[in-house]
């Protein structure tokens, strides 16, 4: 989607989180039951965080809020406007609640350490697991992802906290709001979280592409002839990217089933390549997936999953994973658009899609691989 796209699609956005808001006000003012303005104003608060980000994403990306001020009611231009406004008092009681959000985490974190454990030196496999790990390395993620303005992409960090967060306020203030126990606990969810991201990195690893053996030789082809740079090619799909997919579809296997499996799975793949209708399909899946990707990224940051059918069906450790994988890309694709695909798709149709949409030279390697028919490629 190009900048201009998105630029309009958060216009609409921030245009619809003003009526949202402006609507929201006004049941606000006319109720006196203390239930319902209680909860009309945890949604303001909401849906505040929500146009907040919207306007920086839009800004980010070159777009001018004030072609939105030109064109909605005075009403709104002052709910835009009060949405930066801040006092003293107000920056206190934001602290006080990020302080407090972190000590019902600690809190939880040392309730459940009375019925798990495990050893630091224990294989991180073993450690992944375990609950109590796990929601340490929540715990230590969250932490990381408040003191973040910036994702890794570039765009706003909807879950950054400007009042206080680890990364700038930790080190001067620790004393004041945390005891020695809380410390050492942050400590621990920290470091929890660092061995669980290097093991997560490196098991989704096939989920970026399809195999770095496809991209190794590309530089060689003009010292090859056709036919031998794509057997050569064809190699390395089926000894060296294929099995990646297809030990995280069945497990370890027998070496020589295993082969096999792969070799299939290459056969496969060539056969997609030359199939236009099969290419049309995934591409217009995957285009279709990147939309309810930004949907669902947009309810796990306000943590509205009760009304969405995918995400209410979704565990507390499931629904972790996904707010883990929402802003987090491997080689320019986004891990939450991956993971959707794998569940409609399955994960090898996904590895071929993945692998064709980011072939830095796709154009020429389909032509060759194309050129020849599977049984003189050596399959």
């Amino acid at each position: 989607m190009s900048d201009e796209k998105k630029i309009a699609k958060y216009e609409r956005h921030i245009k619809a989180w003003l009526i949202e808001l402006e609507n929201t006000f006004s049941k606000l003012e006319k109720t006196e039951d203390p239930k319902k303005k209680e909860k009309l104003e945890k949604k303001i608060a909401r849906n505040k965080d929500d146009l907040k980000f919207c306007v920086e994403t839009l800004i980010n990306l070159g777009g001018k809020i004030e072609a939105i001020e030109a064109v909605i009611p005075d009403s709104q231009k002052v709910v835009l406007k009060t949405l930066y406004l801040r006092n003293s008092e107000q920056d206190r009681v934001k602290v006080e609640k990020e302080i407090a959000r972190i000590k019902k985490m600690l809190h939880k974190l040392k309730e459940m350490a009375k019925e798990e454990s495990y050893g630091r030196g224990d294989d991180i496999e073993m450690k992944m697991k375990n609950k109590l790990f796990r929601e340490e390395a929540f715990v230590g993620y969250r932490l990381n992802r408040a003191g973040e303005k910036i994702r890794l992409s570039g765009k706003p960090n909807a879950g950054y906290n400007d009042y206080w967060n680890y990364a700038r306020d930790y080190a001067s203030t620790k004393d004041k709001y945390f005891t020695s126990e809380e410390q050492h606990l942050i400590q621990k969810c920290l470091e929890s979280r660092q061995e669980e991201k290097a093991y997560l990195v490196e098991k989704r690893a096939w989920l970026g592409k399809l195999g770095s053996g496809l991209l190794e030789t590309a530089e060689k082809m003009d010292a090859w002839g056709d036919l031998a740079q794509a057997k050569f090619w064809v190699r390395n799909l089926y000894q060296d990217a294929c099995p990646v997919i297809i030990r995280e579809m069945y497990g370890k296997l027998p070496k020589a089933e295993e082969e096999q499996k792969s070799k299939e799975m290459t056969r496969r793949y060539l056969e997609f390549l030359r199939s236009e209708e099969q290419i049309a399909e995934l591409n217009r899946i995957y285009a279709d997936t990147e939309k309810e990707a930004e949907e669902l990224k947009m309810k796990l940051k306000t943590f509205s999953f009760q009304n969405d059918d995918f995400l209410s069906k979704k565990n507390d450790r499931e629904i972790q994973e996904l707010i883990r994988i929402m802003e987090q890309d491997v080689d320019g694709q986004n891990l939450l658009v991956l993971y959707l695909l794998r569940e409609r798709i399955g994960m090898e149709k996904t590895a071929f899609i993945s692998q064709y949409k980011y072939d830095p030279i796709l154009d020429t390697r389909k032509e060759l691989l194309n050129k020849f028919s599977i049984e003189e490629l050596g399959l």
